[in-house]
């Protein structure tokens, strides 16, 4: 009589109906579970992402970059005013010597009043009396032009000077 019994228990626990009873009691306690982890999840991440902001405002970083960020602008602005300080100097410089220059001008000499004298090629200065002969041809420069001139005397032909 035992021994029947405990083969009819046997067999009423694999039927069909009693194993999927079962096994839906396992699925709902694993989606159960499931349910439970995915609701922990975002609490936990936003557990975390809290814990990481703490640290990082306790270590400062955001008044280290405020810091470097003024060292920065303070670096720029100072450039800047360099380079300023520098064209304005190089246009000062620029500017003397191109007074310098306009001085040195053979232009300026004849603006002055000056000429200056060829010899009939073009190739060399008049620079004295000695250096042309009677019926020589030179080219005086003024500042509006140029004469052909021919040298009728030259003190150099005269007598000489005590």
């Amino acid at each position: 009589h035992r021994r029947l019994a405990d083969a009819t228990q046997r067999l009423e626990e694999q039927h069909p109906q009693r194993q999927l009873t079962s096994r839906m009691r396992r699925l709902a306690a694993l989606d159960e579970r499931l349910q439970a982890a995915t609701r922990a999840t975002p609490m936990r991440a936003q557990a975390r992402l809290a814990a990481s902001r703490q640290r990082l405002a306790g270590s400062g970083l955001d008044h280290r970059l405020a810091q470097a960020r003024r060292r920065v602008d303070h670096h720029i602005s100072r450039i800047g005013a360099a380079m300023t300080s520098a064209s304005h100097d190089r246009d000062r410089h620029l500017s003397m010597l191109s007074a310098q220059l306009d001085a040195l001008s053979p232009l300026r000499t004849l603006a002055r009043g000056y000429a200056i004298c060829w010899d009939a090629s073009h190739t060399r200065l008049v620079r004295s009396v000695a250096a042309v002969m009677p019926g020589d041809r030179i080219h005086v420069q003024l500042p509006d032009g140029e004469l052909q001139c021919a040298v009728d005397d030259s003190p150099s032909t005269a007598a000489p000077r005590p």
